[in-house]
């Protein structure tokens, strides 16, 4: 039941990978230890998402998408609903972005 309510990934600006919950290693089979510091953009998005995900850090406009794509770690193409928000400091600029994955077949 946890999965539906998805997998939480933040990333800085640059897309590396700062903090990933339980229902990430549940959903995309990584655990923190393995993603934590690494390229999230590069390693989960495939496509076209690479580019909407790193537009939200462009533009800080939130992206949704019921009908995306990630990558599992057995590299597995899997189908998922998308929310990415941008994340700003305290100066307003924008900082990384959270990105909230529900694993659809659940749904």
């Amino acid at each position: 039941m946890d999965d539906i309510c998805g997998a939480m990934v933040q990333m800085n600006d640059k897309g590396i990978i700062t903090a990933w919950n339980d229902s990430a290693e549940n959903i995309l089979g990584y655990t923190a230890d393995e993603v934590l510091g690494t390229d999230g953009i590069q390693k989960i998005f495939i496509n076209n998402e690479k580019d909407n995900i790193l537009n939200v850090v462009e533009t800080g406009e939130v992206y949704y998408s019921f009908d995306s794509h990630v990558l599992n770690k057995a590299g597995e193409v899997q189908p998922v609903a998308l929310v990415t928000s941008p994340l700003t400091d305290s100066a307003g600029s924008i900082s990384g972005i959270t990105v909230l994955i529900s694993n659809i077949l659940l749904l």
